[in-house]
């Protein structure tokens, strides 16, 4: 079990800075721990909403899908078990674990920490490092722009929020320097890092391939969310009895459904035990949307469900790259 704790921050601050600097990795460890916020601050979605109301909203001409690695990217790894921090050039920070082995472009997985959260209490609760050194694929962990009031970063998922270009400011960095695949590059997101994936499957279909929540629920303005190309989703949740966000992220998986044209049956799926709904709609496109709850609350799930969770979102999104 991987649980966030002032210790774990302590060892994995002191490890990125070792890494960086035998590696020669350009970084900074700037800490994760919040400013107090000097403006206002969003809050979560957890109340139903009509997934049948139609979509609004234009295309976002930024949304420019990765072009092929430069013959001259690198595949060289971070260096240990976790990731380094890196500063953005425009401003922005994140951290980021290449794992050794990589032999040439590799997937790209960025993952979204939730609401008060931080790169590493993400990286240290969903175990993706330790899982992208199996299968050697690269992660990076945004940090929201909004401090939150308790400790923390909050996400901004309404249309055209700074964040927006902040993530897209992510992947190109990354790509700037490693090999990273153009038709593999995802988006993970739990709580309000869900709420910011939904505005990315929204926002910047030509740059993900696909995408997937853990209690994840709909984005401000849910409906603003132009045509275009389909994209597959994948919903993980707490159940309705344990979880406040459960009806919020069903309802964000019908927005999808609906986007996708999906059919009203779903195909059930083998499960172990703890997961109490294991389904998946195959969609309009060759898309698919993912439905899959858990005898778990709002947390991510630790244990046998967090390696569930882990292996059948990473299998999907494999099967789910961008055409």
């Amino acid at each position: 079990m991987r649980k966030s704790s002032t210790l774990a921050r302590v060892v994995v601050a002191v490890c990125a800075a070792v890494t960086v600097a035998l590696s020669g990795v350009v970084a900074h460890a700037q800490p994760d721990d919040a400013p107090p916020p000097s403006g206002p601050v969003p809050g979560e979605n957890n109340a139903p909403i009509d997934p049948s109301l139609p979509d609004t909203g234009q295309p976002d001409a930024a949304d420019q899908a990765l072009g092929e690695p430069a013959a001259a990217c690198s595949t060289r790894p971070t260096g240990g078990d976790a990731s380094v921090g890196r500063d953005l050039p425009g401003g922005g920070f994140y951290r980021l674990y290449v794992p050794p082995g990589l032999s040439g472009a590799a997937p790209l997985l960025v993952a979204l920490h939730g609401g008060g959260g931080s790169p590493v209490s993400h990286e240290n609760m969903t175990g993706w490092s330790g899982f992208a050194k199996q299968k050697k694929f690269i992660v990076a962990y945004p940090r929201a722009r909004v401090p939150s009031p308790t400790g923390g970063w909050l996400w901004f998922s309404q249309p055209g929020a700074l964040e927006i270009e902040l993530i897209r400011s992510v992947v190109r960095d990354v790509a700037a320097t490693w090999c990273v695949n153009p038709k593999r590059v995802y988006v993970e997101g739990h709580s309000m890092g869900g709420m910011m994936t939904g505005r990315m499957a929204c926002a910047a279909r030509n740059m993900f391939a696909s995408f997937g929540v853990y209690d994840g629920q709909y984005p401000i303005d849910p409906n603003n969310c132009p045509a275009g190309r389909p994209a597959s989703f994948a919903f993980f949740a707490g159940s309705q009895e344990k979880s406040d966000a459960h009806v919020a992220t069903r309802d964000h998986r019908d927005l999808w459904r609906k986007r996708n044209a999906c059919p009203a049956q779903p195909a059930n799926e083998p499960h172990p035990a703890g997961v109490l709904v294991a389904q998946r709609f195959e969609c309009a496109a060759g898309t698919r949307v993912l439905w899959r709850v858990y005898d778990a609350g709002h947390a991510w799930p630790q244990g046998a469900l967090d390696d569930d969770i882990r292996n059948r979102m990473w299998t999907f999104f494999m099967s789910n790259p961008r055409p």
